[in-house]
Formats: structure tokens, sequence, C-alpha cells
């Protein structure tokens, strides 16, 4: 539930940033300037403010620097910021501080973010929402509980599937996966068999959008999964998949009914 921080009427804009930061795990200034609307001047000085507000408040990362593109800052909260935000919450603190090595994953996850709310934009389609890993694995808790509590309250459910956001764009949502070419493929089966084994239970009716950084990877991504979701021929319906490369995602996206 990302967006409902956004001119929250409760929080000072810096409190509606740091939840926002929060509920990201770490972002950078153009992904945070596309979900806060601020204009960069504007987000420096608000970013500025929380990192000098106390001690181990606001910690800057660096994305490696690519041929023709310079190096780009990521911001995550610290230990006191991420402590603050679940005082406001009234939350457990459960969250931990981002690491240097989480950084790419956590880039890549909120890229299709940034792309989607862009998406939304151009299209004047006013709903849109996010849901990161954490909610994704209480709403399916949630949704466990309904149909199977025994299953649901098997010791070890919260290290299950924990997708990395669920997006909701007017109508449609997905489960989204990012990845970056860094699991291997058993992880990647294990992950898909979750997904099989999940629908089983609760028959989820929304797509899982898996977007890879490179067409050679989408394919084999794609492949891998047709061919283990065959081996499931005793399940009545099968969840379904989309892939694509990174950018390419948005085709799948609804698009606003123009006038002929």
């Amino acid at each position: 539930m990302l967006f409902k921080w956004v001119n929250h009427e409760r929080l000072t804009r810096i409190e509606q940033l740091q939840n926002i930061i929060y509920d990201m795990g770490i972002a950078t200034a153009e992904q945070l300037m596309s979900i806060t609307e601020m204009k960069y001047d504007n987000l420096r000085y608000h970013l500025h403010k929380i990192k000098n507000s106390g001690r181990d408040m606001l910690r800057v990362y660096y994305l490696p620097a690519r041929l023709g593109v310079p190096k780009k800052a990521a911001y995550t909260l610290g230990a006191e910021a991420i402590r603050l935000v679940c005082q406001m919450r009234s939350a457990p603190e459960t969250a931990k501080v981002i690491t240097s090595a989480m950084m790419s994953h956590h880039i890549g996850t909120n890229d299709i973010l940034f792309r989607a709310k862009n998406h939304c934009d151009s299209e004047r389609i006013s709903q849109i929402e996010w849901f990161g890993e954490k909610m994704c694995a209480e709403m399916l808790y949630m949704e466990l509980l309904e149909t199977n509590p025994e299953e649901a309250n098997k010791p070890g459910f919260g290290r299950q599937l924990r997708p990395d956001a669920k997006l909701k764009i007017g109508e449609m949502q997905y489960f989204c996966e990012f990845d970056n070419d860094t699991e291997n493929p058993r992880r990647i089966e294990e992950k898909y068999r979750k997904y099989i084994e999940l629908h089983g239970k609760i028959n989820f009716k929304y797509p899982i959008l898996w977007i890879a950084t490179h067409k050679k990877r989408c394919s084999v991504l794609e492949s891998n999964w047709h061919s283990l979701l065959s081996s499931y021929t005793h399940l009545k319906s099968r969840p379904q998949s989309l892939f694509a490369v990174a950018g390419e995602e948005i085709k799948y996206y609804p698009f606003r009914k123009r006038n002929t």
C-alpha cells in the first residue's frame, strides 16, 4: 500500500518520504520523484533533512557506473529511521537495514514500479497500487488462512513463498518477480513450485510477471516454467506466468481506450 503515504494528511512531508522509502527498501532519486511527484531540488532538500535529523537516519549507496551512464545514488533508511517508521505504524520492528549487497535486486524490483507508474501517467490510469515483499507474504497468509487454516498455521509458513511485489493497475493484478540472472536454476525451480502449489491451495486469479534483464535469460525462465508446469498433470487449474525483458513488460498492462 505504498501510495497511501503520498500526501498522507496526518504526516509531514518528511514522514511521508520516510514511509515511502521504508516500503520500497531502497530507491534512486528518479524512482522517488516518480512516486512522490516531487521535483529534484525539493526531494534532495527533504532527503538532506532526513539524513541530518539524527544518527543513522539515511544511508546512501551508489549504483556502479555503466558505459555512458554515470553512477547513481540510492537511498535507504538507517536503523534509527526504521525504528521511527515502525513506531508511526505501531508495527513490530522486523525490517532490516538494506545493505549494498541487496541493492541491485531491490533497485531492479523498484524499476518495475517506476515503469508501471510512468505507464499509468502516460495512459491517464489513476488506479495503481504496489505491495512489497513483506506485505505480499502477509496477504498470501491471510488468503490461505481463510481457505485452509491448518495449512496456513504450519510451522515455517512465513519462510514459504515471498513474491518480490504485487502490482495492481486498474482491474489488473500481477505478482512481480525480478530476475537479475544471479539465482541458480534450483532456486528458481523451487520458487516455481511454490507458486504452483500455492495456486492449488488458494487458486489466485492473477498472473505472475517474471522480468529478466536480458532476452536469453527471459527465454530460459519461460522454457523452464512450462517444462515444470507440464509435470503437474493432476491440477485442475494452473497458474499463469508472463515473461518479459525489463522495460517490455508494459505490453501486459491495461491501456486506456482511444476514441476511434
